[in-house]
């Protein structure tokens, strides 16, 4: 694979929401931040159609760890079949993730005792990586389910890299495949990311921005094209093929919130005040903001739609959060959910979310309270928001969760003691949601509209399920609400369908409406040309 280097002596910081204009600055100072979990089993009472589960969630096994300081990740992979751990003082371990029983398969760290472990998990493949940092030292390694004590590869990165604080999740990533892996840090004072793939020891591209000595969260689109990434005041769009840096823009002065969506088009950012970017083909605009007065946003992730944008808020003194839900489509909040409030000397705060493909099943970590403030781990059904449909409330903090693509599976990394307590242990949870199916005698309704591929050149399918037979309509409009094109056609059968569109409308953004009988669904569209 071809390799680059790529110095950047000064980047130009454009602002995100137009080129020229001024963006969004925001300044607030972070809080002291600690260490993380566990009990159970939650209920579900469905409360408004389409879609109830068939059984409630349950957790299906629970590994405690009495060893290290923390655990402080736990990816799923390779289909949800496995889970791939590291923390804080913690070994990488290795676990059957859905036909498991809590026992570890393997564990590996270097030979000399490391710090922090970084891991991150193929979502469709059976490929894992590992970062690991001690006393300015770092190597970075491949492994299958299989590994054991022997990696695919393994890089050492003493000289070329320090990675920080990798036992947090956000600061490595890898494409859905797994075929590409992201690691940010520092090199000799400055920012850099390099980037490797499954088959190559080395990395094949090493980017650095000798202008600024911070690096913040990344994130790679699901196909491993581009990498999204902050710093404290700006945010940056690569291009991993060519090593190009396609944009950059300000953001807000601090915050560790970052989500975007699986293609890159739709990112939420935040922290005095959170917002949503969209690009157009060539630059992010400004979409949304969205702010609670004595709330600062600390979390967010957006579903594969480029619509359903998630932000996790904490409440100024660290004693309650807010769980928002926001429509990009229609810029509107959905809805909130407010935790508990409670009291003591721990703080609350969203310490991760993440979402299913299409949006509907969020799960969020949080610290949790000293005295109060409910569960550290939460599910919400987007249908049914009034309630977590399953909720951990565990002995210390949450730090991770992750989702499987389709909302089924739930994975949850915590400390045994809460946030400002030191302690060494925690907990690993594998829970199912059992989602799959309609139960019998409930009703069938027009299900969500979803572009592919989006960003297009013009041509892309609208996918969508029907509730019965039926004409169906489908229209795109302007930014200005100007209808710029429509089609037309007849579903014979319920289920599954899709419409091919070739357009010849110039590059931009638009929303996209679909009428089936009497449904009606819209979707945003990204023409890149």
């Amino acid at each position: 694979m071809k390799k680059y280097s790529i110095t950047v002596a000064a980047v130009l910081l454009l602002a995100c929401f137009a080129y020229g204009e001024t963006g969004v600055a925001f300044f607030s100072d972070m809080t002291d931040r600690g260490v993380v979990m566990e009990r159970i089993i939650g209920e579900y009472t469905p409360t408004a159609d389409p879609q109830p589960m068939n059984y409630p969630p349950e957790l299906l096994w629970h590994y405690i760890d009495e060893t290290g300081c923390y655990p402080g990740m736990a990816p799923m992979g390779d289909e949800s079949g496995y889970v791939f751990s590291g923390g804080y003082y913690e070994e990488a371990r290795m676990f059957q993730g859905v036909t498991g029983d809590g026992s570890v398969l393997w564990s590996y760290e270097p030979a000399e005792f490391c710090k922090e472990t970084g891991t991150v998990a193929a979502a469709t493949a059976d490929i894992f990586y590992s970062v690991f940092s001690w006393d300015g030292n770092c190597n970075i390694s491949c492994f299958n389910s299989q590994s054991a004590d022997t990696p695919a590869w393994t890089y050492e990165a003493t000289d070329t890299i320090d990675p920080g604080w990798v036992s947090w999740p956000g600061t490595i990533a890898c494409s859905e495949d797994g075929s590409v892996l992201a690691v940010g840090g520092l090199v000799e004072g400055h920012l850099t990311i390099q980037f490797f793939s499954s088959s190559d020891t080395d990395p094949f591209l090493i980017y650095e921005d000798e202008s600024t000595a911070t690096i913040g969260q990344l994130r790679i689109t699901a196909d491993g094209s581009k990498c999204i990434f902050r710093n404290s005041t700006n945010l940056y769009r690569l291009d991993i093929a060519t090593g190009t840096l396609e944009a950059s823009c300000t953001i807000d002065s601090w915050g560790p919130s970052l989500g975007i969506s699986p293609d890159g088009s739709v990112v939420a950012f935040g922290y005095a005040s959170s917002g949503i970017i969209v690009w157009d083909g060539s630059a992010y605009n400004l979409e949304a903001v969205v702010s609670f007065p004595g709330y600062a946003c600390v979390a967010a992730t957006v579903a594969a739609d480029n619509n359903t944008v998630y932000f996790g808020f904490t409440k100024s003194g660290n004693v309650t959060n807010k769980i928002m839900r926001y429509d990009l489509d229609t810029s509107s909040e959905v809805w909130t959910y407010d935790y508990t409030e409670g009291s003591g000397d721990y703080q609350e705060w969203v310490s991760w979310m993440d979402c299913s493909d299409d949006g509907r099943w969020l799960a969020v970590a949080s610290f949790g309270l000293q005295r109060g403030g409910g569960a550290e781990v939460n599910v919400f059904d987007d249908l049914n928001p009034g309630t977590p449909c399953f909720s951990m409330d565990t002995p210390g903090s949450a730090f991770h969760v992750d989702i499987s693509s389709d909302g089924r599976y739930v994975t949850a990394a915590t400390k045994s003691a809460h946030a400002n307590e030191y302690s060494s242990g925690g907990d690993y949870y594998f829970a199912e949601m059992d989602i799959t199916g309609i139960e019998s005698g409930g009703t069938v309704s027009t299900s969500e509209l979803l572009i592919s591929p989006n960003p297009s050149s013009g041509s892309f399918s609208a996918a969508f399920s029907a509730a019965e037979p039926c004409d169906v309509s489908i229209e795109l409009f302007d930014l200005s609400g100007r209808l710029v094109y429509s089609e037309s056609s007849r579903i014979t059968q319920m289920g599954n369908a899709s419409i091919q569109l070739a357009t010849d409308l110039p590059s931009g953004i638009y929303s996209c409406r679909l009428s089936a009988g009497s449904e009606e669904n819209t979707a945003r569209v990204v023409i890149a040309r």
